[in-house]
């Protein structure tokens, strides 16, 4: 089984214009191995907006020099 580093995240809080009201909005990253003949790992950039439960993935880069892979949404 694969296993899936611990993530690293960074958050930061800001004002909602409109209501006036603390948002946190975070950013994390971690690495994800992929498992085929040779192991490989891609490098995922997560976001979590607004306190929201989970996180999204965002984009990855892949260690076989292909371009970054944009999550739609």
């Amino acid at each position: 089984a694969q296993q899936y580093s611990p993530v690293e995240e960074w958050c930061g809080r800001g004002w909602e214009t409109g209501g006036g009201t603390s948002q946190v909005n975070c950013w994390a990253a971690r690495t994800r191995p992929v498992q085929c003949a040779t192991s490989t790992a891609n490098f995922d950039f997560l976001i979590k907006q607004n306190g929201a439960a989970g996180y999204t993935q965002m984009f990855t880069m892949s260690d076989d020099g292909t371009t970054p892979i944009f999550a739609s949404g």
